[in-house]
């Protein structure tokens, strides 16, 4: 008996000193605060609901968090919370839960490896994270945005990748902006089309093949991914396309691209990975290498042809 006092007494002080227990009670506060501040100025009564419920489901966390780590004032970081209210009206109420979830996940995930040194209260907060997450997961299967998450950053990354190529070859051997315009919204629209099109026929294609597998099978609207893919691109190949429609030219402009390119390719990628709970330096770092040797290799073949042919427009 008092083995088992001792032994509960030093879980106790363990939690209290264990830094990781703290900075889970801080993230919890501060998610607290966003649900709260989402679900004021949600008009959806089915959205607003969701998020009333999570935002009671963090308060209970909190106050075991805070309980067993001995926090009795929890500082929440009130820029990170405005941060994330912000980014609401940007991405979309789904793909910010999202982004948390996957804050919050790696913190869990951590908490779990060393599960035994941790009390029971610890434990059940911990189960009812599971819970949280299928509420979550509820919400996320109703946001078209990530239904189609493949199709618009399959769209995205190809706009801004081929354009930036583009304009860098034509850039390079044209240094007049309005004809880099020109031939960059070519081929921006031939893109669009050629995309959309191959989007359409592979969702047919999908849906015919995995049909006759499964009767279960889900369709697919092709011509609703055709319309994710091509919006996409026509809007991820007007970044690079920027500078030279402002009368940026020459070699400035193909820098600037390549700048504006590389923002939002880094930005597109984080979220993708965040969404797919991958590792985001690894996705950036990647895509950034393929995307400056793709434009290298075009600016060299532009630079050649205007020696080569002697270019001077």
């Amino acid at each position: 008996m008092l083995k088992s006092v001792i032994n509960q007494s030093v879980q106790i002080n363990q939690m209290k000193r264990d830094p990781l227990i703290v900075r889970f009670c801080e993230e919890e506060a501060i998610h607290r605060e966003v649900y709260k501040r989402l679900a004021d100025r949600e008009s959806d009564p089915w959205h607003k609901e969701i998020l009333l419920r999570l935002h009671k489901i963090e308060s209970e966390h909190v106050s075991i968090y805070s309980r067993v780590s001995g926090i009795k004032n929890i500082e929440v970081n009130w820029l990170i919370v405005r941060i994330i209210v912000m980014l609401k009206s940007i991405i979309g109420t789904e793909l910010v839960i999202k982004i948390m979830e996957n804050r919050e996940s790696r913190m869990e995930s951590e908490i779990e490896e060393h599960m035994d040194l941790y009390g029971k209260e610890v434990k059940a907060a911990i189960k009812s994270e599971h819970e949280e997450e299928m509420i979550k997961a509820k919400v996320l299967s109703f946001s078209p945005i990530l239904s189609n998450i493949r199709d618009v950053v399959f769209g995205m990354n190809d706009g801004l990748v081929e354009i930036v190529a583009a304009v860098s070859g034509i850039g390079a051997a044209l240094q007049t902006p309005i004809l880099v315009i020109v031939a960059g919204m070519i081929v921006a629209i031939s893109g669009t089309l050629s995309m959309a099109g191959g989007a359409y026929l592979s969702t047919d294609y999908q849906n015919t093949i995995e049909k006759s597998r499964d009767k279960n099978y889900k369709y697919m609207s092709p011509i609703k991914s055709a319309a994710y893919v091509g919006i996409s691109y026509i809007i991820g190949a007007m970044f690079p396309l920027m500078p030279f429609i402002f009368g940026i030219g020459g070699y400035h402009g193909i820098a600037i691209s390549i700048m504006l390119t590389a923002l939002v390719l880094v930005f597109s990628s984080a979220l993708i990975s965040i969404i797919g709970n991958k590792p985001v330096i690894k996705r950036i770092v990647t895509t950034l290498l393929i995307t400056f040797g793709i434009a290298a290799i075009t600016i060299l073949l532009g630079y050649y042809a205007r020696i080569h042919f002697h270019i001077a427009i």
